[in-house]
């Protein structure tokens, strides 16, 4: 499984932390199990970890789709999350900002290449979590 889903619900986010080959496929359908699992509930925020990931197979069509079925999850729950990136190479950052102009109407998007950033960002500041 490419995307590791951790839920953090003291502290109100969940990370998604991406590690090896990423498919658009592979994106669709791990979204698409955590968020009708139990794991998931509206209100939490995300902090979102590319610095293991290789995005080299996802396309801009992945990146559509994905942004649409996240948000027709959103929407039907009436929430708008906080969403921090984590990407600290080149392409995974590049795709990052591309997903967050899709992602602008359904959620507060912001990508970093520094992991202290983005989780301040969140207000997350404590120690447990480990890039």
């Amino acid at each position: 499984m490419p995307i590791i889903f951790t839920v953090h619900p003291d502290d109100g986010y969940y990370t998604a932390k991406y590690i090896g080959v990423v498919t658009d496929t592979g994106m669709m359908e791990d979204f698409r199990s955590f968020l009708s699992s139990g794991d998931w509930y509206p209100g939490l925020n995300e902090l979102a970890d590319l610095s293991e990931a290789d995005v080299s197979a996802v396309t801009m069509p992945g990146i559509k789709n994905l942004s649409a079925l996240i948000a027709g999850i959103l929407q039907e729950h009436n929430f708008s999350p906080r969403v921090a990136v984590y990407a600290p190479r080149d392409l995974p950052y590049g795709l990052a900002r591309v997903y967050s102009v899709h992602a602008e109407t359904f959620e507060t998007h912001c990508v970093f290449r520094d992991i202290t950033e983005a989780r301040e960002w969140l207000d997350y500041t404590d120690d447990d979590y480990e890039a």
